[in-house]
């Protein structure tokens, strides 16, 4: 016999119509359960503030409903305008043009800014260069010391008696 596999709104919804019988206390519920009674009495507060809709289970968003540190509509403009004027300049010269521009303004930071510029498709990103891996083909036939010799060559030198010496021209 295969193992029954119950979703949590299922088991939300068990829960309620449970406790609509009356025939369990609310605590027992909860340990049969495995949930707290303050998330017991969250989710019958919600079922029955929706006048007995079993869709008021259902999990709701926990992204807040506002944000008190987001940035304001009217720097953002002054941002994008400021860009667009000046399509060259990246986010501190805009903050610090803009910082001079709007005296008192509480401005974003610089980071914000360049944010800002990425979300509205205001900025190129940049090409990645790929690194070549390291060439050691002539050496790799090497497993001894001396093997393979090489000159370093490091151009013209004056000699003790003070005669230049150009050691690649033919003479």
């Amino acid at each position: 016999m295969p193992w029954k596999a119950t979703s949590v709104l299922e088991q939300r919804i068990q829960l309620v119509l449970e406790w609509k019988q009356g025939v369990h206390s609310l605590a027992a519920l909860c340990r049969v359960f495995g949930i707290s009674r303050q998330t017991a009495y969250k989710l019958i507060r919600r079922y029955v503030t929706a006048g007995n809709d079993v869709r008021a289970l259902e999990d709701h968003s926990r992204r807040p409903k506002t944000s008190p540190h987001a940035t304001r509509a009217m720097v953002i403009r002054w941002v994008i305008a400021q860009r667009r004027r000046y399509s060259t300049w990246g986010p501190r010269k805009l903050r610090l043009t803009l910082a001079k521009k709007h005296r008192g303004v509480k401005l974003p930071a610089t980071s914000t800014i360049g944010e800002i510029l990425k979300r509205h498709d205001l900025v190129q990103p940049r090409v990645r260069r790929y690194r070549a891996p390291p060439y050691t083909q002539p050496f790799a036939a090497c497993d001894a010391p001396n093997q393979v010799w090489c000159v370093d060559f490091k151009g013209h030198f004056r000699t003790s008696d003070g005669i230049t010496c150009y050691p690649l021209l033919a003479s």
